[in-house]
């Protein structure tokens, strides 16, 4: 009893949650729900805003050869990310970085794998000029917008105005604010809706211990610390968090990605390297070559079968 209370009080330390040792074993499961959402001013949230965006999301006008959408690179069935190492961009172009999931985009303070943009309408923006995405020209996309009579009569009915890049960003921002995901099989248990496996609790266990330390960088309601670390990946062209804030001690940083949905989203990694959770764990616990944390420095887990298969469990019920 005690030990899974002290689990818990990790995975809701940052929420100032406490609990008693004296409750009861159900009640220990304390539900964290998410922050309440908060849109920018100029942007406020409205239902046709998120309809438009939804539309335009899925829509491959948005690409300058009309072969690929956002959803392209991000499939609803796959939380939203890609099956891909990197995705395809227009005219066939690879990227660079592996797609993320975007759920739960609205909490977070920061975006792309290096932080380099602090806003979601940015965000937004980058894939649609990139060359290696959507490569197109603002004012080429605007003059194909307008052209189409369905998206004329749909700005006009949403913002009252004929479609522009600020609008469209709008949109396609209001949508991805609406991408919302907390109905995982540990957030149900939370809730006390369901029972975990013997298994599931034993990797819980393990992911919440201090010896394996995943909810180090892993924690809070949306699972991630949202923070930029090196996890001894093979270096390669891409040097992460380095790219943004030009500080040689940020070389090899990626932010940590939330685990929320995590058994949807591989291939993981920033590159697309691991292809299921099982080669995750696997170098984790015995191939890593563990980088100095701020924190403190980690060795490899060297993890027992046994252990490896309940982790598993515990992450796909994420």
């Amino acid at each position: 009893m005690r030990s899974i209370l002290y689990f818990f009080s990790l995975f809701l330390l940052c929420f100032s949650t406490s609990c008693s040792e004296e409750r009861k074993k159900d009640s220990i499961r304390l539900y964290v729900p998410l922050p309440p959402l908060v849109f920018p001013i100029e942007n406020p949230i409205k239902t046709e805003r998120i309809e438009l965006g939804r539309l335009l999301f899925f829509d491959p006008i948005l690409s300058v050869d009309s072969t690929i959408s956002c959803s392209s690179c991000h499939f609803p069935e796959y939380a939203f990310s890609d099956t891909l190492e990197v995705s395809k961009g227009a005219h066939g172009r690879l990227g660079f970085r592996n797609s993320p999931s975007l759920f739960n985009l609205a909490w977070k303070p920061h975006y792309f794998k290096d932080g380099g943009v602090r806003n979601l309408e940015l965000q937004v923006l980058a894939p649609l000029l990139a060359p290696n995405e959507m490569d197109f020209g603002s004012e080429a996309l605007l003059k194909r917008l307008n052209e189409s009579e369905i998206y004329r009569n749909l700005f006009l009915e949403t913002y009252g105005s004929l479609p522009s890049l600020q609008l469209a960003v709008q949109a396609l921002a209001s949508y991805e604010r609406s991408l919302v995901y907390n109905q995982s099989r540990f957030d149900l248990f939370l809730r006390a809706e369901i029972q975990l496996t013997e298994q599931e609790m034993a990797g819980m266990r393990l992911f919440y211990s201090p010896e394996l330390a995943c909810s180090h960088c892993h924690s809070g309601v949306l699972l991630t610390d949202f923070k930029f670390h090196d996890i001894g990946l093979p270096e390669s062209e891409d040097v992460g968090r380095y790219r943004v804030s030009l500080d040689s001690l940020d070389k090899n940083k990626f932010e940590t990605p939330s685990l929320k949905a995590v058994s949807l989203t591989a291939p993981y990694m920033h590159n697309g390297s691991f292809q299921d959770l099982k080669a995750v764990i696997e170098w984790y616990s015995t191939e890593v070559k563990w980088q100095t944390f701020k924190e403190k420095e980690l060795s490899p887990l060297n993890l027992s079968a046994s252990e490896k298969e309940a982790l598993l469990a515990f992450l796909l019920c994420l």
